[in-house]
């Protein structure tokens, strides 16, 4: 399951599939007797409010109907405990994101810098051995002015970022100890742009990283090939010094992608 949403959907339509063969179930419960020291199964059912045994023998089909109803009827309150308990932790549960960890900050650190909340304990400013990317990663540069308030998902290090995918690629650029700048505005000739990852190589070469979340949209396409055209036009390119990748069909991101991507043409 992807999420407790997922687990809920697929529980309620486990509901409706079982209530839905339970209601074809013939009357009656199944009983276990012992007369005259033997045992034998019953169907005990109600009748116009009286109830009433009716012994079955071994090869009768209502015994394996009743067995069944049985086995449908625990499994039914099964999964109708566990879609209360699902529902439950679905009005509790918080994502243990960045923005909702701050959201319960107290007022005494709301006028703080976000980036105190974002060192670990411990750790200096070092993004890996190279003092030309640390200082990379850590000069001031001019960031996109485009849309800020779209900018709703926060990193492990208080990064703001427009896209979970983006947020992903960031992470990933943590875990291999990255150093780069993002949608820092980038002038080719009169025209301004802002790729979405400016990147230092170890060696000191820039790399720049567009990242495409709408892949199936027209229009958004025919801009992203207009940017590659200025960009070509320029010398960024992606067999010297820029990386394209792209969200897959359904939205979701392919991170071995990201993973290669890093270690093949940023790590070398």
């Amino acid at each position: 399951m992807e999420s407790l949403e997922d687990l809920l959907t697929f529980l309620e339509k486990k509901i409706e599939n079982v209530s839905t063969e339970l209601s074809c179930a013939p009357p009656g419960t199944l009983m276990l007797i012992t007369e005259d020291g033997r045992q034998h199964y019953v169907n005990r059912y109600e009748e116009e409010g009286v109830f009433h045994r009716r012994r079955l023998a071994p090869g009768d089909p209502l015994l394996r109907q009743l067995a069944r109803k049985e086995f449908l009827r625990q499994e039914l309150m099964l999964l109708k405990e566990d879609a209360a308990a699902v529902r439950a932790c679905c009005r509790r549960y918080e994502e243990p994101s960045a923005a909702s960890v701050l959201a319960r900050l107290k007022k005494a650190y709301a006028k703080l810098p976000e980036r105190y909340f974002f060192t670990p304990l411990g750790a200096g400013d070092k993004t890996d051995g190279s003092e030309a990317m640390r200082r990379f990663m850590q000069s001031k540069y001019e960031q996109s002015s485009y849309k800020p308030e779209k900018k709703i998902h926060i990193t492990s290090r208080g990064l703001r970022v427009r896209s979970k995918s983006e947020l992903l690629i960031a992470e990933a650029f943590y875990s291999h100890d990255v150093a780069f700048h993002y949608e820092e505005v980038l002038l080719l000739g009169e025209r301004r742009f802002a790729p979405d990852f400016t990147i230092m190589r170890a060696d000191g070469r820039l790399v720049y990283w567009e990242h495409c979340g709408l892949p199936d949209n027209e229009a958004y396409m025919a801009a992203h090939r207009e940017k590659l055209k200025h960009y070509e036009a320029a010398g960024i390119v992606p067999w010297k010094n820029f990386i394209v990748t792209y969200d897959e069909a359904d939205g979701t991101l392919n991170l071995r992608i990201i993973e290669s991507e890093i270690e093949n043409k940023i790590m070398v």
